[in-house]
């Protein structure tokens, strides 16, 4: 079976808007729960804390983003991710 990149995009997109499972809900409270604002990981420290691997970290930092509760800085290999400063 073939499946053309635009039915891929289409699925990525159908999985981004899944209901946040418990356990996902779990590993990014986990997160910014361990997170100092005043320092930036990459994305070996955050698996390594969590004890999973980088592709999964990877799609929990990417909805931290979306949710604002972290920013990235820099590009590619240099890219670290910082938690965001809540202002009231």
């Amino acid at each position: 079976s073939f499946t053309k990149s635009a039915d891929k995009k289409a699925l990525i997109k159908s999985a981004d808007k899944k209901k946040l499972t418990d356990k996902t809900r779990q590993q990014l409270e986990k997160i910014t729960e361990w997170m100092d604002s005043d320092r930036e990981y990459g994305i070996s420290e955050i698996a390594e804390f969590l004890g999973i691997k980088e592709t999964r970290t990877r799609e929990l930092v990417k909805a931290l983003i979306q949710l604002k509760k972290i920013e990235a800085t820099g590009k590619n290999k240099g890219r670290r991710y910082r938690k965001t400063v809540q202002r009231d």
